[in-house]
């Protein structure tokens, strides 16, 4: 089973980032624009930002006006497994517009071979229906 969390400002409430769940620390890290690692299977498939950026200002505004409606995903580590698009209209939402949309950070728990091919087959199949 997955965990599935509504954090909200709870990043900013929990005590050192080493001792925090690695939902909430991807969740800080969002947020407070760090460095984030990006699983190497994920990190194949191209963003939006950099193919299609009036796609990506579409994107990022309804975002903005309807919040992320699907959760970011990691695994056990905090790597990030899925949601790069929606950080990024994360982020530029909060340079651009001066807040932070709603959003969630899922954890999946799978093995490592588990996560890489659910990465494959899920950005096949949303590529499929775009």
């Amino acid at each position: 089973m997955n965990d599935i969390y509504d954090l909200g400002d709870i990043a900013a409430e929990m005590g050192a980032k080493d001792n925090r769940p690695a939902n909430i620390r991807v969740h800080d890290d969002i947020t407070h624009d760090n460095e984030l690692v990006i699983h190497a299977v994920a990190d194949m498939f191209p963003r939006i930002k950099d193919t299609a950026p009036e796609a990506f200002e579409k994107f990022a505004d309804d975002i903005a006006a309807n919040g992320c409606n699907e959760s970011i995903k990691i695994d056990d580590s905090g790597n990030i497994i899925d949601g790069r698009n929606r950080i990024d209209a994360i982020r530029h939402i909060k340079a651009t517009k001066q807040f932070v949309p709603k959003f969630n950070v899922e954890v999946l728990k799978r093995t490592a071979s588990d996560i890489s091919r659910w990465i494959v087959s899920t950005n096949l199949h949303r590529r499929q229906a775009s």
